[in-house]
Formats: C-alpha cells, structure tokens, sequence
C-alpha cells in the first residue's frame, strides 16, 4: 500500500470526527496527533499536518485539551460544536 495523501488524510479524519459526533455522542471526539496517527496508520507528521489543516476549515478546532484515547494532555483536533 502506498503512501497516503495529505488529501486523503484530511478527508478521513473528517469522516472519523464527524461520524462520531453523528453516532450519538453528546461530546465530539477529542483525538491528539498521535492516536490519529496510530487510527490512520500514518506518520506522525502526516496526522499533524492534516489535523492542522482540517483545523482551519469551518466546524473545527484544535485546542490544548484531554485525548479520549490516550488520556494525554496535548493539542487536540475536535469538532467545534455550538451552544
């Protein structure tokens, strides 16, 4: 398997926030770098890149915050949910 886009990355991590959300959580799924690394089985640099790029799009964010895989406190990449 050849290596993934940055493209491809992005949209997946999308998939991945979204879907969660849409799968009747109350809270959006809060992921660090890594762990999106791990999920995506991707380079860490790679994760980081797309979470920072998926951060800039409308409905996102990334913040200094807890990751539900790891527990870690590190950046984060979430959806930005209204209240």
């Amino acid at each position: 398997m050849g290596r993934r886009l940055p493209a491809r990355l992005i949209s997946d991590l999308r998939r991945l926030l979204e879907g969660q959300h849409a799968s009747a959580r109350s809270e959006p799924l809060v992921c660090c770098d890594a762990c999106l690394a791990l999920h995506f089985r991707a380079m860490l640099a790679e994760a980081t890149e797309a979470a920072e790029a998926l951060a800039g799009e409308p409905g996102f964010l990334r913040k200094v915050s807890k990751c539900e895989m790891c527990k870690r406190t590190v950046n984060i990449t979430s959806l930005a949910l209204r209240r």
